[in-house]
């Protein structure tokens, strides 16, 4: 049985931009909507987030100083949830290499900060993280099987 609907208190978001106004921006955007989110301006202190936990979303620039968006990307991967959290690159200029990229990481959604609506950006946030419960829901039945005597 998949999740159809989630409480958007149950969604948490991992907000990371080295550009304090564009997290405040998108933090009050996801919080009015009532998301849970966690707002970060390194992506140092974002990993640490996502790796205590019970993340569904990271949205991410590209471009900061120290461990780069990409990077970032790829260590969130790496976690033990990495595979079921979902990705959404927000980043000033979004070329066709950089779509390639994300892409290729598993990114879900990419917007350019530029032009993002940020109706849209609660949509894809709302979106993903049923896809991410399903997952994860998925994958639970999954382990239970494999390790049951019941199915076997």
């Amino acid at each position: 049985m998949h999740v159809s609907q989630l409480s958007p208190a149950l969604i948490k978001v991992v907000i990371v931009d080295d550009d304090p106004l564009v997290v405040r921006l998108l933090r009050l955007h996801a919080e009015n909507y009532g998301f849970t989110v966690d707002a970060c301006t390194a992506s140092d202190e974002a990993l640490e987030t996502v790796q205590e936990g019970g993340v569904d979303i990271l949205v991410t620039d590209l471009n900061m100083p120290g461990m780069s968006g990409w990077d970032l990307i790829k260590k969130v991967r790496a976690t033990e949830d990495g595979a079921f959290i979902r990705i959404i690159v927000v980043s000033g200029e979004v070329s066709d290499m950089d779509k390639t990229l994300a892409d290729d990481l598993d990114c879900d959604a990419i917007f350019e900060k530029q032009t993002i609506e940020m109706t849209n950006l609660v949509n894809k946030i709302e979106e993903l993280a049923l896809d991410c419960r399903n997952a994860k829901q998925d994958a639970s039945w999954e382990n239970f099987a494999k390790s049951s005597d019941i199915f076997r």
